[in-house]
Parts: C-alpha cells; sequence; structure tokens
C-alpha cells in the first residue's frame, strides 16, 4: 500500500499492517518483550470473541482500549491522526466510526 505525504486511512489497512501500527504505538521504545506483549494482547482478545472485539480490527480500534489511537493522547502518530480525520473518524478516538 503506497502512501503519500505520511498519511494513512485505517479503513484501508489490512489487519497485519494496523496490528503492526498498534504494536508500534504502544512499545516502540520497547525491547522485543514489550512488542511482543502488546500482539498478545490484541491476538487474545480476539482469541477471547468477547466485549473487546471479534477481529484484529475490532479489538485494536475498540475506543479507548489502545492510547496511541485515542486523539487526545500524546502517543497519537501525526499519520494515524491525519489519516483518521480524512477517512471521517470522530474527534476523541480514532478507532471510532463518524
Amino acid at each position: 500500500m503506497a502512501m503519500s505525504s505520511g498519511q494513512v486511512q485505517l479503513d484501508r489497512l489490512t489487519e497485519p499492517q494496523l496490528l503492526a501500527r498498534c504494536i508500534w504505538g504502544e512499545a516502540r521504545g520497547e525491547p522485543i518483550q514489550g512488542k511482543l506483549a502488546v500482539a498478545h494482547v490484541v491476538l487474545n482478545r480476539v482469541k477471547a470473541q468477547s466485549y473487546y472485539g471479534k477481529t484484529i480490527r475490532d479489538v485494536i480500534l475498540k475506543p479507548w482500549q489502545f492510547s496511541c489511537f485515542n486523539e487526545n493522547d500524546p502517543n497519537l502518530l501525526a499519520p494515524v491522526r491525519k489519516g483518521a480525520k480524512m477517512a471521517g473518524y470522530k474527534r476523541g478516538h480514532v478507532g471510532r466510526w463518524a
């Protein structure tokens, strides 16, 4: 997927691409164990098929679950914020549909 000007549209990302962004956004300064822990949290939530969602996309974009996707969080990635606004996500949480 080619991206221009650092713009990312979350709804066009594949689940592996979205998972990679979640891992990077949540654990970019951590050793590999921290990155693996984020991946395990997501996959365990998918496996549970519960409140958190039934797919990787549902789990990652569930409001207020991963700070790198919260609009008001200082860890929000600029490309994610810009792409989310372009895709029409509500202000407050970029994973929530408008």
